[in-house]
């Protein structure tokens, strides 16, 4: 499990995550963040199975970098998922989308995105938090109360440390960068 957070503000968007990954219920620590940040276009992170994180860290570069839109990378996704046979949703109920069991968080350094697991993303509010994985109840709590007094980046580490301190399935030091939009 993990816990990746996105703060969109004047200044641009803050994110952060854990370092650990789950196999099962075992905690296996890394130093590795769970976001995949590029260096023009948008940057993703990813919580629900770990498969999905290696094939957002393996496959992500040339479609985030392909895509200039939170929908179209999304789609592109769903589409190289199935394409490939890289993964199958669940079957879904009458009418319903898909479910991929894994949820994203999307940036393009001034909005930020976040998905269910049908991988269909909605735009977050501006100045509210989005925080996807096993620490998000945690670390909401922690962001609520110290939003109103503290720059971008404290609120987001203040979230990751409550994540990492109180949800059984984080681990590691916080990760936390600002991004801002890649010039056209």
């Amino acid at each position: 499990m993990t816990v990746a957070i996105a703060l969109a503000h004047e200044g641009g968007v803050t994110i952060g995550s854990d370092r650990a990954s789950c196999a099962g219920s075992y905690l296996i620590r890394r130093d590795q963040p769970k976001w995949f940040v590029s260096k023009n276009g948008l940057s993703v992170a990813s919580s629900g199975v770990a498969a999905m994180q290696h094939i957002i860290e393996s496959e992500a570069t040339s479609l985030l970098f392909a895509e200039n839109s939170a929908g179209r990378f999304c789609e592109e996704l769903r589409s190289y998922l199935r394409d490939e046979q890289r993964w199958e949703p669940t079957k879904p109920q009458r009418g319903s989308a898909p479910e991929w069991e894994a949820w994203l968080l999307i940036t393009d350094g001034e909005r930020v995105w976040e998905t269910d697991n049908t991988l269909y993303p909605s735009l977050a509010e501006r100045g509210e938090p989005a925080v996807i994985g096993s620490g998000y109840e945690f670390a909401l709590g922690a962001m609520h109360a110290a939003r109103s007094r503290k720059h971008p980046w404290q609120v987001v580490t203040s979230g990751l440390s409550a994540a990492i301190r109180y949800d059984v399935h984080c681990g590691g030091e916080p990760w936390v960068k600002t991004i801002t939009k890649a010039a056209p």
